[in-house]
């Protein structure tokens, strides 16, 4: 019989392989799962993938299993600005999936910027997820980056 990792040691291991990859991911709350009110929904962790220079997809994994997409949102703002300036823009989730995955689809950033986001409750309860990440530039110029791969087939979070 295979133990399974402490939630601990998953996030320590996903925290690290976002860094490597130039991503994002910050655990926040204890991310078991609540029958409760979907306002009171929180976020366990979120990432950022899908990554361009006007965009970026941020997924973030719910602490409350019947979450609408309503009921959370992402707040991302130039890191040099803070989140209560002027140019920090709010996303709703896209969808939440069957698995307590919540994804935001950002657009409308700048390249070559870098950025900070929070996923949180609209309700303001609950724990949130904060991070950052930078959009490279234009496609058409050449870009420096580092890949890294790691694979977890049981929670449904895909990039796109």
């Amino acid at each position: 019989t295979a133990l399974a990792p402490s939630a601990r040691a998953m996030r320590a291991a996903a925290a690290l392989l976002a860094a490597l990859c130039g991503g994002s991911l910050l655990a926040a709350g204890s991310g078991t799962a609540d029958r409760g009110n979907s306002q009171d929904c929180g976020v366990a962790w979120a990432w950022t993938g899908a990554l361009g220079p006007d965009g970026v997809v941020i997924k973030a994994r719910l602490t409350c299993a019947d979450a609408l997409p309503a009921s959370v949102e992402a707040l991302v703002w130039p890191e040099a600005d803070g989140a209560d300036a002027p140019s920090a823009l709010r996303f709703p989730a896209r969808s939440v999936g069957p698995h307590r995955m919540a994804a935001f689809d950002v657009q409308g950033l700048q390249p070559r910027t870098a950025y900070k986001f929070r996923v949180a409750s609209t309700a303001g309860r609950g724990p949130e997820a904060v991070g950052a990440f930078a959009t490279p530039g234009p496609l058409k110029e050449p870009q420096s980056f580092s890949l890294g791969f790691a694979s977890c087939a049981d929670n449904h979070s895909n990039s796109v």
